[in-house]
């Protein structure tokens, strides 16, 4: 995995997924989004994110100028309700947007549409994967972009999780996402995902966890996003401070326990992959992971 620094591009998503906070709003302008691009001091990595990024008129320029600026890697998402066409795409990948996320709620209209509200909202989704993967001879001629399907897992969702992997065969990405929105409890989608990341090791999809606490996936930590680009994303509980993953660990959300409970989590005070753990910390984490190298070194006493 790959540290991104994000720059929002503004929402302008239609959807009306009851567990996103990125519906509707307006677009970001050019003259932003460059100020913000010249105050990120030249990353080499840029995900352009929020709502429907991709769908930004600003998009194209803002990927020219990043990589005027020495960017070698940019990132733009595709929100479950928008779509790409083949003109667009064949500009952001000429300008050199070549890593795309696509947000997907379901692997079938009923699903994805119903969570969505949007009729057809599916069938863009399908349409841009299709254009994406197999692409056409002026798309082509750019270069095969890297696929990632996200899909957010929610209350529309949570029996569909398991079915999911069967759509990857038909589409072929390069990564599925199982994405925790925090609106379901964990404990009811751990099996599926288990059962699903084995099939699509085998399908040669890459499977990712994100948002879901270490100690809620045992024997799944290596496919866990945030041990490797660290974007956590809320406050340790209190049971999570002498864990091991307590600096990596995306934690779990006083929403979270405040409707579901802590009945799904604990403290993590050894591991059988220690020594695995620490070299993949060694490699991806800044210096600031160092308390979490001694944890796991000494087997959560630090």
């Amino acid at each position: 995995m790959i540290r991104y620094e994000a720059i929002g591009m503004g929402a302008c998503c239609q959807g009306r997924c009851g567990f996103c906070r990125e519906r509707g709003g307006a677009y970001r302008d050019l003259d932003s989004l460059l100020a913000e691009l010249r105050q990120a001091h030249r990353p080499l990595n840029l995900y352009f994110s929020s709502g429907h990024a991709a769908g930004n008129p600003a998009l194209a320029p803002l990927a020219s100028q990043a990589v005027l600026e020495g960017a070698r890697r940019l990132k733009v998402k595709v929100s479950g309700a928008g779509r790409l066409d083949a003109d667009l795409l064949a500009l952001l990948l000429a300008r050199g947007v070549m890593i795309y996320e696509i947000e997907c709620l379901g692997p079938t209209a009923a699903v994805h549409d119903g969570i969505t509200g949007i009729k057809a909202s599916f069938r863009g989704v399908e349409r841009t994967l299709d254009l994406l993967v197999r692409g056409t001879a002026r798309t082509r001629a750019c270069g095969r972009p890297f696929v990632s399907v996200v899909m957010p897992v929610c209350e529309g969702n949570v029996e569909s999780v398991g079915v999911m992997k069967d759509r990857m065969k038909a589409w072929r990405p390069d990564r599925l996402v199982f994405l925790n929105t925090g609106t379901v409890a964990v404990s009811r989608v751990v099996f599926e995902l288990r059962s699903s990341i084995s099939a699509l090791v085998v399908d040669e999809v890459w499977p990712v966890l994100s948002g879901f606490p270490f100690c809620a996936i045992p024997g799944l930590e290596h496919f866990a996003q945030e041990l490797y680009d660290r974007q956590v994303s809320h406050p340790a509980a209190l049971f999570c401070q002498n864990c091991l993953f307590s600096r990596h660990c995306c934690g779990v959300s006083g929403a979270y326990l405040a409707e579901h409970g802590a009945a799904d989590f604990h403290a993590v005070v050894w591991h059988r992959y220690q020594e695995d753990l620490v070299q993949l910390m060694d490699r991806a984490a800044p210096p600031s992971a160092e308390l979490d190298r001694e944890r796991l070194e000494r087997g959560g006493d630090a």
